[in-house]
């Protein structure tokens, strides 16, 4: 799999959705910046383990699961994770799969964003904004 770091140090591969690296390049970084968010504290394509697999013997993994971005704290310390989808698909349909990646890295927010629209968990909480008036996400 090939990556190259792009602006921003977003990485995009050939495996990436393009029009989801749209969304991460043209709404989710600039709202990161906005909301003052470091370049150290963003991680692009931030890679996770499942856990135990109770099949993994006779269907292997083959690929890992990578965050869109996971926010750290100053002391680096991952405290949310945000994945893109894109900008024609509901926000909310990528819920479960960023619900899942919250649980895996046991962060307390997860946001999954179009560009337009956005849904937060924030503990056991649940949002939908607007987010074409340039809301931050984070």
């Amino acid at each position: 799999m090939s990556a190259a770091s792009g602006k921003n140090g977003a990485v995009t591969s050939r495996f990436q959705d393009p029009l989801e690296d749209e969304t991460c390049r043209r709404f989710v970084l600039p709202a990161l910046e906005q909301a003052d968010w470091q370049e150290d504290q963003i991680h692009p394509q931030y890679p996770m383990t499942r856990g135990p697999h109770p099949r993994a013997r006779r269907h292997p993994q083959e690929r890992p699961l990578k965050a869109d971005y996971v926010l750290s704290s100053s002391d680096g310390q991952p405290i949310a994770v945000i994945e893109a989808k894109r900008s024609r698909k509901d926000p909310a349909n990528g819920f479960e799969q960023v619900k899942r990646y919250a649980r895996l890295l046991d962060v307390p927010f997860a946001y999954t964003t179009n560009g337009h629209r956005q849904v937060t968990q924030w503990g056991s909480a649940f949002y939908v904004s607007d987010t074409s008036a340039g809301a931050a996400v984070g």
